[in-house]
């Protein structure tokens, strides 16, 4: 697809003003170019110009040569593309990981990565919740307290971001009130207040 073919439909569907000026600006006339992928052209059309999607998505050839690309961006948009997740799943960056994590692919690898954010990310596709509730890191058993999971748990957790996200699902809210922290206090007096009304 040519830039003047997308801009066509772009316009006929009355996309975002500010994303037409910033096509009109780039110099960019193919989307099979790595230029399109490295200025965030294909983000740009996936999310204002659903028309095109498919032809990204089925782009095969153009895909096989980005998903072993240098560039930790380029790989990561092929995966937006839920393109080669089945390679990307073991990326060196993280990044790309997390990525492969919002398809909802390879959940039962990822919710042991090494990374954190990783796991965060599993945690918020709702995959892995008992084990991830015993996660090192607090961001993860913070994302685990918002879903409503492990409640009785998590209303002991040496975080106060985590008892507070306790606090906010309106659980245990008679003990988190007398918390050491003034932000998790703050929590549960606002959620009684909620409950009251």
């Amino acid at each position: 697809m040519t830039k003047e073919e997308l801009l066509k439909i772009a316009e006929e569907r009355e996309a975002c003003e500010e994303g037409l000026e910033w096509l009109k600006d780039h110099e960019i006339e193919d989307l099979k170019s790595i230029e399109a992928i490295e200025k965030k052209y294909w983000r740009w059309v996936w999310k204002n110009v659903p028309e095109c999607r498919d032809q990204i998505r089925h782009d095969k050839p153009v895909l096989d040569e980005f998903i072993n690309d240098g560039n930790w961006e380029v790989r990561e948009t092929v995966v937006e593309q839920g393109y080669g997740l089945d390679n990307l799943v073991n990326d060196d960056r993280w990044i790309v990981r997390v990525a492969v994590a919002r398809q909802g692919y390879g959940l039962d690898k990822l919710v042991n990565d090494d990374h954190w954010w990783v796991r965060m990310t599993v945690a918020k596709q709702g995959y892995g919740l008992d084990k991830l509730i015993n996660d090192e890191h607090f961001e993860v058993r913070r994302v685990i307290a918002r879903q409503g999971y492990g409640l009785d748990k998590l209303v002991n957790d040496d975080h106060y971001w985590v008892r507070k996200a306790v606090a906010e699902q309106g659980y245990g809210l008679y003990k988190l009130i007398n918390d050491r922290d003034c932000d998790v206090r703050d929590a549960a007096i606002v959620s009684i207040k909620y409950k009251n009304n």
